[in-house]
């Protein structure tokens, strides 16, 4: 199926990760977001029931979670490469590695 925007170009089809119409396909402009779209927008397909919208929306929640967690995992890794903690007569002695600091 080929749609055209306003603008005259064909229409990429998206996918919404929105509340409201979590996996529901839509066509739009191919120059959105930036200012000079038309901001053509149609969908391909009626509304999903409101169970899989649910059910949809779940998923999604925990996928972003899950992702959240791995971004936090990584940086705790990356963190404690860079930071060398010693304990010493009651005090915390903390040594940094300037160079990989530096990168972060």
């Amino acid at each position: 199926m080929n749609v055209l925007c306003r603008c005259g170009k064909p229409t990429p089809l998206k996918v919404a990760w929105t509340t409201a119409n979590p996996g529901r396909r839509f066509f739009g402009c191919s120059l959105y977001p930036k200012a000079n779209s038309c901001r053509f927008f149609q969908w391909y397909e009626p509304p999903f029931p409101e169970q899989a919208n649910i059910v949809i929306s779940g998923l999604l929640k925990k996928t972003n979670k899950l992702s959240e967690r791995e971004r936090m995992l990584k940086f705790l890794a990356k963190v404690s490469t860079i930071f060398q903690f010693t304990f010493e007569s009651g005090f915390v002695h903390v040594q940094i590695d300037k160079q990989l600091f530096d990168s972060m």
